[in-house]
């Protein structure tokens, strides 16, 4: 991120193009800097402002005051700048989200502010993100926030919404129910193999692991690769299950040319996969 500020200072040579990032890094000091190699006499002001103590309630105040003449304004990134400055994180990510619409730099902010997974990354999916999203039946993105959201059995449902459609309406909702079993969950949707190798990627993360069970997760992990094996042999791409080992399943192709292994992914703590493609 700090190569992306310096990025953004050198186009320039703008101090403000870069106040956003640098304030998010907590890189005061830099940014003041550069403030004074400004030519611009109207930067000369901020160079005394940014030398306050901004750990007194007073100074704090001052930030959030200027923030706000600045989003009166319109110049959005830096009213984010000022909120941060001023200790309001959750008025950045907003201006951010609702002025920017930029939901990405919303993201990267929060990141930099509380770390991977922290409250205000959450309020902003919940709030912003995810609405969106699901208003454009994006099932895959749905699917990963839910999971972000640490929401894993829901984030296997998402999954499932393109394969319902044509599902009673009865049984619609007994799928999308969230006491349902994720194995009537995976059955639905591993018949797309993309489906099915994401699965399998997912009951195999720690995360997951931790919330249900390893014993459960493997068995989980086995039933997306059967199920991802079917939903290739329908595509036309016939393969089958040999087990390599008591932990790697294989997949090789039944194709006369018999060829043979082209990519692997392997690791010594989980499920690899070798899919044998026909050339």
């Amino acid at each position: 991120m700090e190569k992306l500020a310096r990025t953004q200072y050198l186009k320039r040579r703008d101090p403000k193009d870069c106040a956003l990032l640098y304030m998010a890094l907590n890189r005061l000091n830099v940014l003041m800097g550069l403030f004074k190699l400004s030519k611009e006499e109207r930067d000369k002001p901020l160079v005394g402002f940014l030398a306050r103590n901004f750990q007194e309630e007073k100074n704090k105040a001052a930030a959030l005051k200027n923030a706000y003449v600045l989003k009166g304004r319109h110049q959005f990134e830096l009213a984010v700048a000022f909120f941060l400055l001023g200790d309001d994180p959750g008025s950045a990510v907003s201006v951010c989200a609702k002025d920017l619409r930029d939901e990405q730099l919303a993201l990267v902010i929060c990141r930099l502010v509380e770390g991977s997974n922290g409250p205000l990354a959450k309020e902003l999916i919940l709030k912003h993100i995810l609405p969106r999203v699901e208003e454009k039946k994006d099932y895959w993105l749905v699917s990963l926030l839910q999971w972000v959201l640490g929401n894993s059995v829901r984030s296997f449902q998402q999954l499932i919404q393109p394969f319902t459609a044509s599902m009673s309406t009865e049984r619609r909702m007994q799928m999308e129910d969230p006491s349902s079993d994720l194995a009537d969950i995976l059955d639905v949707a591993c018949l797309d193999s993309n489906t099915g190798q994401y699965c399998a990627m997912l009951a195999m993360k720690n995360s997951f692991k931790s919330r249900i069970g390893d014993s459960k997760a493997i068995v989980l992990a086995r039933w997306a690769t059967i199920k991802t094996s079917n939903a290739l042999k329908r595509s036309g791409l016939p393969v089958s299950l040999s087990a390599g080992s008591a932990r790697v399943p294989f997949v090789f192709c039944k194709c006369p040319h018999e060829s043979r292994v082209r990519r692997a992914v392997t690791s010594r703590k989980s499920w690899g996969f070798v899919w044998t493609i026909c050339i």
